[in-house]
């Protein structure tokens, strides 16, 4: 090879390496789905831990029961909650909800807020005990960093995993779209709205059941076929969370989330889910047992004469639902009018 051409070659070489560090640098200083903190650009997904704990520090009067779940319980009504039991409540919701958001949120509240709620209703989803890697956008807040003894190495090599994980062609565009919105456009109206008292605003328009095509059941049993087994760390912050609130006072409600009947029933024939399901309800059901917490299955709409229809997708319940498992919950429970009892 000639010194034109070694010359050519190596030019090039540095030229691309500079071109591809510098998409790099600008990905992650635009930052559009969260995951470095920056915070120098709005993101353009959703960011509903940052907008409740924002909704959170905005209370006048700090919440007495506390909804605590994921996208599949932002629509559970806090005002239905507050009717049954007389308890001030808020719902926390936010998207993917797992073990550790449930000892952060309560850390949170007790001590930054310096507020003790006197009921913590859990909504845990089917796949709240997976193996994947804490939600970024958690570790971005340093105290909840703090919360689940996570060190900055350690978040810093979550972040790294998750830019691996999503630097591709989506990627790219979504940091020229944040761009485009930050510069020129304006940003869109957020997608994911909630009223004073944390629940869901919902006006978008689903699609009914009956027009689901099977790309929606697939995606779900994808999932699942990945699942290896109920995870040990995330079960050691469900018990942290549980201890940490015993020893405060604080009542816990477990309450497990359903599937539309149709993904019930394509997910009964997966050996993986099966396998993990019956796992995941045998802990459950003991570590509930063990500490006295009241633990409500809804993983069938039979379990609280659910509407099969009620569904905006195939795992997540619409507002009649939410209703109806609220009602199951407290008929002759001994959390009515809860907040009136003498402690």
């Amino acid at each position: 090879m000639g010194s034109n051409e070694a010359r050519f070659f190596r030019t090039f070489g540095v030229t691309t390496a500079v071109l591809v560090a510098g998409l790099i640098l600008v990905a992650v200083v635009v930052d559009p789905y969260g995951i470095f903190g920056t915070s120098l650009l709005p993101t353009i997904t959703s960011t509903s831990r940052v907008d409740k704990l924002s909704q959170i520090d905005g209370l006048k009067i700090a919440p007495e029961a506390v909804i605590i779940g994921s996208s599949r319980a932002m629509n559970i009504d806090p005002d239905q909650v507050d009717s049954f039991t007389k308890c001030r409540a808020y719902n926390l919701s936010v998207n993917n909800a797992k073990p550790e958001d449930f000892l952060a949120f309560t850390r949170y509240l007790v001590e930054q807020k310096n507020t003790r709620p006197k009921l913590l209703m859990i909504g845990i989803d089917p796949d709240a005990f997976d193996d994947v890697p804490i939600q970024y956008q958690a570790l971005n807040y340093v105290p909840f960093r703090e919360y689940l003894g996570i060190s900055f190495l350690e978040a810093q090599l979550n972040r790294i995993g998750a830019l691996r994980e999503h630097l591709n062609g989506f990627y790219l565009r979504d940091t020229a779209r944040s761009l485009w919105y930050a510069f020129v456009a304006g940003y869109p109206e957020k997608k994911m709205r909630f009223a004073p008292n944390g629940q869901l605003q919902e006006d978008r328009v689903f699609p009914k059941p009956k027009d689901w095509t099977e790309d929606y059941f697939q995606v779900i049993i994808d999932g699942f076929k990945s699942v290896e087994g109920v995870s040990a760390w995330r079960k050691d912050y469900l018990e942290e969370f549980i201890a940490y609130s015993k020893s405060r006072g604080i009542q816990i409600v477990f309450f497990f989330q359903p599937f539309e009947p149709r993904m019930l029933q394509r997910l009964e024939d997966v050996p993986e889910y099966v396998g993990y399901y019956n796992e995941l309800m045998k802990y459950l059901t003991g570590i509930a047992a063990e500490n006295d917490i009241p633990f409500y299955n809804f993983v069938s709409i039979e379990s609280f004469g659910g509407d099969p229809e009620d569904f905006t997708d195939p795992v997540h319940q619409g507002f009649d639902n939410s209703r109806r498992m609220l009602n199951t919950m407290f008929s002759g429970s001994s959390l009515i009018d809860y907040c009136l009892q003498p402690t």
